[in-house]
């Protein structure tokens, strides 16, 4: 069996696999119009809904304070801009020519979104305009290591090993990053670093680059595809992927290894680690993943979503809100429809 991606993507089955394909293809959603809603109330330690998006799927979630947070998606051919400032969500108008894939920046008044063919564009704190990327392959993940420093990854994961895309640039324009041949895998899918961790990128068949100072491929304990990291660099870094189930990494200082316990659950897609805080992974079935010093990893109770939905970020605030993103991602769905979730 054969899956379609509903942006008329070509994911490989190691990425998108046929165990997603046969839950997502149980439901599916009535699109609505778009509306303004504010966050419902939770009780502590509760996930609950607190947006319902008719106009697109949800594949990120950020923000640069709990007064400023957006999330992004949409549908093939249309972006999808949301933004809160911690009570209401409202759509942002747009003329972004595709699907989102991430949204990050360096601060309230440096944002960039990329996505689909290419698309980079960029917020300067009061308008929205496209940046050059030079590519026309997907992006998936881009990271900002300062206002004029944001790194950009995509590629085809269906594509040839080395063929993935690597970019760096600002708000003028992006260009090409050196990697030694043979390091690239297909696709790479997100991007993080720190000043003393240097800059990761994960991707298609287990890859995790890692540049301090020169490129090399870290040696995990995995071949399945990674899909998102968070944490910069020391021993606060994860790395969560998977095939038919969950992958969540945790890298010591040193090496990679697996973390124990989440493998009982659908692959993971999104991974958020705050200092002293616990750590947040989410996924298909839908599934979050919440693991603290204390305790080893647990799936969460979640609001019903129904098993089309597919988390595929999560953020927090450092404040006590925790954000997921998702929607009806995969699976081919007539009409796509997003959810973010909240966690107070």
């Amino acid at each position: 069996m054969t899956q379609r991606h509903s942006l008329n993507f070509r994911p490989r089955a190691a990425l998108w696999p046929i165990a997603v394909t046969a839950l997502l293809a149980l439901a599916g959603c009535e699109a609505g119009g778009p509306t303004e809603q504010k966050p419902a109330v939770a009780t502590q330690g509760k996930w609950t809904v607190a947006r319902a998006e008719g106009q697109g799927a949800l594949a990120s979630v950020w923000g640069s304070g709990p007064s400023d947070v957006w999330a992004a998606g949409g549908r093939s051919g249309h972006g999808l801009i949301l933004h809160s400032d911690g009570e209401t969500w409202r759509e942002v108008p747009t003329a972004i020519p595709g699907f989102v894939w991430w949204i990050y920046g360096s601060g309230a008044h440096n944002v960039y979104a990329v996505g689909e063919a290419g698309l980079i564009w960029h917020y300067d704190g009061a308008t929205w305009s496209s940046v050059p990327s030079g590519t026309t392959k997907t992006l998936y993940g881009l990271w900002a290591a300062s206002a004029d420093d944001v790194w950009a990854v995509g590629g085809d994961p269906e594509g040839v090993p080395g063929s993935a895309v690597l970019l760096r640039g600002n708000a003028k324009g992006f260009q090409p990053v050196a990697v030694p041949a043979g390091l690239l895998p297909s696709a790479l899918f997100k991007i993080d670093g720190s000043p003393a961790g240097g800059v990761v990128a994960v991707g298609a068949g287990g890859t995790i680059l890692h540049f301090d100072g020169a490129w090399h491929r870290d040696q995990v304990p995995t071949d399945s595809a990674l899909v998102s990291l968070w944490g910069g660099g020391g021993s606060q870094l994860y790395a969560v992927g998977g095939d038919a189930t969950g992958v969540l990494l945790h890298f010591d200082g040193a090496t990679w290894h697996n973390v124990a316990g989440v493998q009982a659950g659908l692959q993971l897609f999104g991974v958020f680690k705050a200092p002293g805080q616990p750590v947040y992974a989410v996924g298909a079935g839908p599934r979050v993943v919440e693991m603290d010093s204390h305790a080893g990893p647990r799936d969460a109770d979640l609001p019903e979503l129904g098993p089309a939905t597919v988390l595929h970020s999560v953020w927090g605030d450092g404040h006590g809100r925790v954000y997921a993103a998702g929607g009806t991602l995969y699976g081919g769905q007539p009409s796509m429809t997003g959810v973010l979730l909240e966690r107070r």
